[in-house]
């Protein structure tokens, strides 16, 4: 079975239905971003205000490669992943690819946003960023599972979905 990768705008729930299907599948979860911190030593936010977007892109591309070499992985991508094909094609080597699909009405009422630099300009930049990168995630994704409902009920949905793939 292949490594399976989710992909979808800051907030949609990618870490924790990542942590859930990890679980489920008994696979090891890998949080693109948490590598960055590691591997920089500092925040997201402190990256972005210290070093600029360009060079956390970089680290996030690293990051993403390590994470694309593992085997029997769930790995959550920054919601910018998809910004670079190069970040797409690593991870479509070894990997599925799943759009985890939320709206940003929903995102806004149940996301934590926080922390989250590109999204400082509040719902306003949520939707540009929405309308920016739904088609990048929909042209890469395999399986689109929209994320509506409970954690629990995306990963249920995920399963029926690589049932199939797999």
């Amino acid at each position: 079975m292949k490594n399976i990768a989710l992909i979808g705008m800051p907030g949609c729930g990618k870490s924790t239905v990542g942590q859930l299907l990890a679980a489920q599948l008994a696979y090891t979860f890998v949080d693109t971003d948490a590598l960055v911190v590691q591997d920089c030593g500092m925040s997201i936010p402190a990256l972005f205000e210290t070093k600029g977007e360009a060079f956390f892109r970089d680290a996030e591309a690293h990051a993403i490669a390590i994470a694309a070499a593992l085997t029997d992985v769930v790995i959550a991508t920054g919601g910018g992943a998809v910004l670079r094909e190069r970040n797409m094609a690593v991870l479509a080597q070894s990997c599925e690819l799943i759009y985890l699909n939320r709206s940003c009405q929903d995102i806004l009422q149940t996301g934590n946003l926080q922390g989250r630099p590109l999204l400082a300009g509040g719902a306003t930049k949520l939707y540009e960023l929405y309308e920016q990168r739904h088609a990048l995630y929909e042209r890469y994704a395999s399986i689109t599972i929209t994320n509506t409902t409970t954690p629990q009920q995306a990963v249920a949905a995920i399963m029926e979905a690589i049932r199939c793939d797999f």
